[in-house]
């Protein structure tokens, strides 16, 4: 099957677009909230290509509204034929946008839904190759705020892990 390009847009969160996230294989990254158009749109493309895809919940930590779902998108940098070129990152009119997508940006997502066999067994994968930002939130880097110990013998539960919700 040849290679097929969509795209979807939404609301940016957690966008490493410019700098790969090396914590695990290095990759850059943008998840994106979607409207229940565009969530319907993602769903028949899941279900056409049998895509693997996970939905996580916004947290405080994100700015946003708390509860909503996300999906990330995904760009190793290495792949197994050599480095892949970083994603563009552009405004609406094609030119390149240098700074950082800060959560809550109004922005497209371009990526490609493409075929692949691994040991055998064919399957179907998506990759994101470009970002376009029609509306950019300035990404700011939250103030260090100094940590104090706590006593964790203090009988004070923990808040209930929330678990990804599968499509």
């Amino acid at each position: 099957m040849a290679t097929t390009y969509h795209k979807l847009s939404g609301k940016a969160i957690w966008a490493k677009v410019h700098r790969p996230d090396t914590k695990f294989e290095p990759q850059w990254s943008v998840g994106i909230v979607l409207d229940d158009e565009e969530l319907a749109k993602f769903k028949a493309l899941k279900k056409e290509y049998k895509l693997r895809a996970t939905f996580k919940e916004t947290d405080e930590r994100s700015g946003l509204e708390e509860g909503l779902e996300y999906l990330t998108f995904r760009r190793r940098v290495k792949k197994p034929w050599g480095d892949n070129s970083p994603p563009a990152v552009e405004d609406e009119q094609g030119n390149h946008i240098a700074e950082n997508v800060g959560n809550g940006s109004d922005i497209t997502v371009e990526f490609q839904i493409y075929s692949y066999n691994y040991q055998g067994k064919p399957g179907h994968a998506a990759e994101f190759n470009k970002v376009i930002v029609h509306d950019l939130v300035r990404y700011e880097k939250p103030a260090t705020q100094e940590s104090t110990p706590t006593n964790t013998n203090s009988g004070d539960s923990l808040p209930p892990v929330k678990t990804p919700r599968k499509f």
